[in-house]
């Protein structure tokens, strides 16, 4: 396997921005950590809002987890590498505007993630270089 291989780097973005949020959300973790994304105490009321937002949140990137498998199943090189530079570039962008747009509302959003941050960023940065270097790529002929 080729490293700058767009299906596996598709596959891989697709099933973390799948599964993460999934899990998040089924665990009951997305609600529980909340009302910490959000300086001082919060009402109970105060509290769901932020519950909701993350909730939205996630599942916005769980929507665009199962566009990049999409993608990667059903597309041919080089279409899956355009659509990959568009599925990748929209989550960085859709993902920038809804944190800098939250943060003029106070949110802080996680003190650092660590490990799961390197994985979160690294992973569909590779995915968007890899599309991005075989934008052009010729399709593989099967005669």
């Amino acid at each position: 396997m080729k490293i700058l291989n767009t299906r596996f780097w598709l596959l891989a973005t697709g099933t973390l921005f799948t599964l993460f949020p999934t899990i998040n959300a089924l665990s009951g973790q997305t609600v529980a950590s909340a009302p910490s994304y959000w300086p001082g105490t919060l009402s109970a009321r105060e509290a769901e809002i932020a519950a909701v937002v993350e909730l939205a949140w996630g599942f916005h990137i769980l929507a665009l987890g199962l566009v990049a498998l999409a993608i990667a199943l059903l597309s041919p090189d080089p279409l899956r590498a355009r659509l990959g530079v568009v599925v990748t570039v929209a989550f960085a962008l859709s993902q920038g505007l809804s944190a800098g747009t939250a943060a003029q509302f106070g949110y802080g959003g996680t003190d650092g993630m660590g490990l799961v941050a390197i994985v979160v960023i690294g992973v569909p940065l590779i995915t968007l270089i890899t599309c991005a270097v075989r934008w052009n790529a010729r399709p593989v002929s099967t005669s």
